[in-house]
């Protein structure tokens, strides 16, 4: 049966992207969520929704993820970019920076992750990607973020 079922099959391609520029403190030895969907530059398709702190993925396939943010730091020290999926950090995405007091930190990563159907009549699935900044040492401000997830 080819994909004519009004967006429930999960050969559909699916965009999100958003970016947020309003400043979020986080603060020395604490985990700080990002509330990256603030502002929308595309999202289209049904397999991608977007809550404020991350997306929820609502169908089977491949997805690209990214997350690129820009760390001010006010007390140097270690911090560390993550990616989490249904609340457990994604090895592939940790990023481990050092920063420093009045210095402006670009921060990175990208991804791929494969959601599997269950059987062959099952293309829904519900899974939770968000992003945090896990300090062990340093703080600041992150002052832009942008987040994209791509269905192949």
């Amino acid at each position: 049966m080819g994909c004519s079922s009004n967006g429930g099959c999960s050969c559909q391609k699916s965009i999100a992207r958003f970016y947020n520029q309003t400043a979020q403190a986080f603060a020395t030895n604490a985990i700080t969520p990002i509330a990256v969907n603030a502002n929308q530059v595309v999202l289209e398709g049904n397999a991608i929704e977007a809550p404020l702190n991350g997306y929820r993925i609502n169908k089977t396939g491949l997805y690209a993820i990214s997350c690129d943010v820009v760390l001010l730091g006010t007390t140097a020290g270690n911090v560390v970019l993550q990616g989490y999926l249904d609340g457990v950090a994604m090895p592939c995405t940790t990023r481990n920076v050092t920063i420093v007091a009045d210095a402006y930190t670009p921060v990175h990563f990208d991804t791929d992750i494969l959601f599997d159907k269950v059987c062959r009549c099952q293309n829904n699935t519900f899974h939770q990607i968000t992003f945090a900044i896990v300090s062990t040492g340093g703080a600041g401000n992150i002052v832009n973020v942008c987040t994209g997830i791509k269905k192949h």
